[in-house]
């Protein structure tokens, strides 16, 4: 019941219809579903060595419409309606493009230990996408999330 009312809470944010669970829903996108998937961060935790990868993977998970497998790769565990929210924003600035064609010319820098792209207006609009460098020197999705 508190995921249905956070959902109607955050009904329109930012003038973007959200529709994250209710009987339409498949019980993927169910965030009682897909916390109680989250037991712990490195459990369902993807990492990359490269960005291009990194891209081709989220690509073909936003396409099949398995933005929970998103939600669950994150390192950083949040609310899974809030982080279902951003992914949806995220899918809808992009439109018919993929992630892989507007960050193409991208790399994950070699002398950092975090990473963000998007955010602030650009390509994402204020959807940002933050990733983490793993003591192995792969990078791992951080989190998702819209700064407005």
């Amino acid at each position: 019941m508190k995921f249905l009312i956070a959902a109607i809470t955050l009904g329109c944010a930012g003038g973007v219809p959200f529709t994250c669970c209710g009987p339409d829903r498949p019980e993927e996108k169910n965030p009682a579903s897909i916390l109680a998937q989250q037991d712990s961060a490195q459990s369902n935790a993807v990492s990359f060595t490269e960005l291009a990868p990194f891209l081709q993977w989220i690509d073909e998970a936003l396409d099949q419409n398995e933005e929970s497998k998103i939600v669950r790769s994150q390192t950083h565990k949040a609310d899974a309606v809030g982080q279902l929210h951003d992914i949806e924003r995220m899918k809808e600035t992009l439109g018919q493009r993929s992630l892989s064609e507007v960050f193409s010319s991208e790399q994950f820098p070699s002398n950092e230990s975090d990473f963000k792209l998007g955010g602030h207006g650009g390509a994402l609009s204020h959807v940002h996408i933050d990733f983490k460098r793993n003591e192995d020197a792969t990078w791992s999705l951080y989190r998702i999330w819209t700064c407005r």
